[in-house]
């Protein structure tokens, strides 16, 4: 009612604006809730060694490479339920809702690429590096977030060509659920990673 006390008045308007503000909040974050959805997978990151060299070197070479890895890579990671969360370039990002799956996945493409540089002069060779971790994973919108698949890639980095590197928490969720042989290498410090990991090779 007139008059008007403009500092009452601005101390309403402040008041609605703020109860506006926290239901618009609300309403937001409920909204992304629905979409969120949480899951507990193995997650694989492999990437070609010296791929790069390869292509520089003979592109028709390396794109046929390229070709025989990718085939390799799609066949067994179906074969054993895995999901291709990304392609990136000669890089494949997986997941897994099984860590034993995820784990002779893993075992097969090294065998398979075993077979392959069998028969194959040095030049054409598809060496492949494996990080595998478990972890709690944000599937948003169809597509995976989280550290999860970030500690898989870093893990990958650190491995050795033909080699499954996996984190503590990888190998404490296989442990006597299979008889493939780990063993303890040391604590690393990924990067961009807080704190130190304790990593094994299959």
């Amino acid at each position: 009612t007139k008059p008007f006390d403009t500092r009452e008045l601005l101390a309403r308007i402040r008041t609605n604006l703020r109860r506006l503000e926290v239901e618009y909040r609300n309403n937001v974050e409920s909204d992304i809730n629905k979409d969120l959805q949480r899951h507990l997978l193995a997650i694989m990151f492999s990437d070609m060694k010296n791929y790069s060299k390869k292509m520089n070197r003979d592109e028709h070479l390396g794109l046929k490479l390229l070709q025989d890895h990718n085939k390799i890579m799609k066949e067994s990671i179906e074969k054993f339920k895995g999901r291709i969360v990304e392609i990136i370039g000669d890089a494949f990002l997986a997941a897994f809702e099984s860590a034993t799956d995820c784990l002779n996945c893993c075992i097969l493409i090294q065998e398979k690429f075993s077979d392959y540089n069998s028969e194959k002069p040095k030049h054409e060779k598809i060496k492949v590096i494996i990080g595998v971790h478990v972890g709690d994973v944000i599937e948003f919108e169809g597509k995976l977030k989280g550290d999860a698949l970030n500690i898989a890639a870093r893990i990958q980095q650190i491995a050795e060509p033909g080699t499954i590197y996996a984190s503590e928490s990888f190998y404490l969720t296989v442990k006597g659920k299979t008889n493939t042989e780990f063993r303890k290498l040391k604590t690393f410090e990924l990067k961009n990673m807080k704190g130190e990991i304790d990593i094994y090779i299959v």
